[in-house]
């Protein structure tokens, strides 16, 4: 004879209801879970039919319940994500064929514009200046620019 108890889970008077209230490990064997997916269970609001000792019990089919009913509530969860993404898609799509938004490339290009034009204004920096402070000038501004590109090509 196996140490493991035999469950009757067609509800015949054959199986004396105490057969159907279980510790974690008897839990485990009749819902084919292991310790820690009780465990997990436990810590969600799995229900406790009582206590043996320090050993918390649980009703089978109360058990079963609960964990048809969790994995029911994961699917609804997964299929309101996956219909929140398809919302969030359209609305970006929609959005770019209304003008709200811009393709990466044209903000590229926007921003290797803005840079040409602030260094065409720095590099004129120099003329404006005293002819005795030019040259100085003009290579802190230099430098500056090569600072500026260096950081942004690492």
């Amino acid at each position: 004879m196996s140490d493991d108890p035999e469950f009757d889970f067609e509800g015949d008077d054959e199986t004396p209801a105490d057969d159907l209230v279980v510790d974690k490990r008897g839990l485990a064997r009749a819902t084919g879970c292991n310790l820690y997916e009780v465990e997990k269970f436990i810590k969600l609001g799995l229900p406790v039919a009582g206590k043996k000792g320090n050993a918390l019990q649980f009703s089978i089919p109360d058990c079963v319940q609960f964990m048809l009913r969790r994995d029911d509530d994961q699917d609804r969860q997964l299929a309101r994500r996956k219909e929140l993404a398809i919302v969030q898609k359209r609305e970006a799509e929609a959005a770019k064929i209304g003008g709200k938004s811009v393709s990466l490339d044209m903000v590229r290009a926007a921003i290797r514009d803005g840079v040409a034009k602030l260094q065409a204004e720095l590099e004129s920096i120099p003329a404006k200046c005293p002819p005795d402070t030019r040259e100085l000038v003009r290579i802190e501004i230099t430098d500056a620019i090569n600072r500026l590109a260096d950081g942004v090509a690492q």
